[in-house]
């Protein structure tokens, strides 16, 4: 289970999304008023380094199914095809929170009036998770079609 190349692309991508988890600041953002700071958990806004207000946002739950489903991922090394299709979904949804983030951190949807936008070190670590997800889905598809030409021969 563990000396497969996937099953260690993922232990890394679920170790990112852990540091996730536990509030890695993703994003600042800078107004002429505050400074608001932006992890999975919440946005909270400072001013004069006094935190003023938080508002919760979805991405935490998001991020805990997606950590579940990379571990149980890791142990559905018997049913490949399961665990090709689970590898698809946790691929195209990292990606797509990813993008979303990276999205709304340019646009400044969080915050209206942005003069600029730090990037923190859980955005960094967010796009390492999305390309050990891509690397365990890529190494799933090899064995899969390892698998099939085997099955072939026989």
């Amino acid at each position: 289970m563990i000396q497969r190349v996937q099953s260690l692309y993922w232990l890394a991508a679920a170790i990112c999304l852990s540091f996730l988890n536990f509030g890695m600041n993703v994003f600042t953002f800078k107004t002429k008023d505050a400074i608001y700071e932006f992890d999975f958990y919440s946005i909270v806004k400072f001013v004069n380094d006094k935190e003023i207000s938080e508002k919760i946002i979805w991405i935490y739950p998001v991020s805990i199914f997606f950590t579940v489903l990379i571990v149980v991922s890791i142990f559905l090394f018997k049913k490949i095809k399961v665990q090709l299709k689970l590898s698809n979904r946790i691929k195209f949804g990292l990606s797509f929170i990813f993008f979303v983030l990276t999205l709304n951190a340019y646009l400044g949807v969080f915050v209206k009036n942005t003069e600029s936008v730090v990037l923190g070190p859980g955005y960094f670590v967010l796009a390492i998770a999305v390309v050990f997800s891509y690397l365990a889905s890529w190494r799933v598809k090899k064995d899969k079609k390892l698998l099939d030409s085997v099955d072939r021969i026989r």
